[in-house]
């Protein structure tokens, strides 16, 4: 007879550890969109307190996710979902929201004797082609999850069959 590796309390252990550390990630960014730390002049901007809120989340949903999967898994499933949307408006909003922005690439150059490496600026639309690119590439994946999962569920016997 197996037993399920997840309900080890080494697991479970971990799960609360990473989920802790994921979640107060979380909720700092969070509390940083609303100016907890600095009053700097992009933090006020209503642009910049939804993106970093939306980042902030994705955090925080993932630690929920970390620590329901140790004590409730029912709700790990949905805190998952939760993380993965906010991932994919954070990318949406990337790649076709309103605003301007600065893309920069990483350049890198190798010598024998020695490496450098450093930020260039390339244009906002080369950079929104390819966060526009990533963006329906997650999107076509979402539906396809939630396709896949309803179909699988409405091929399900009853769960009062299912003993």
């Amino acid at each position: 007879m197996k037993t399920n590796p997840a309900a080890s309390p080494f697991v479970r252990a971990i799960a609360v550890l990473f989920g802790t550390l994921m979640l107060a990630i979380g909720a700092t960014v969070i509390a940083a969109a609303f100016g907890a730390f600095s009053d700097a002049d992009g933090a006020n901007r209503v642009s910049a307190r939804g993106s970093l809120t939306l980042i902030g989340s994705v955090f925080a949903f993932t630690g929920l996710a970390l620590i329901a999967f140790a004590f409730m898994r029912i709700f790990a499933a949905a805190f998952g979902l939760c993380a993965m949307a906010a991932f994919v408006v954070c990318t949406n909003w990337v790649a076709f929201g309103p605003e301007e922005l600065k893309f920069t690439k990483r350049t890198n150059s190798a010598a024998i004797a020695m490496s450098s490496t450093g930020r260039t600026p390339i244009d906002a639309a080369e950079g929104r082609r390819v966060f526009g690119v990533v963006a329906i590439l997650l999107d076509a994946l979402v539906v396809y999850g939630l396709v896949s999962s309803v179909r699988r569920r409405s091929k399900a016997p009853p769960s009062h069959a299912r003993r």
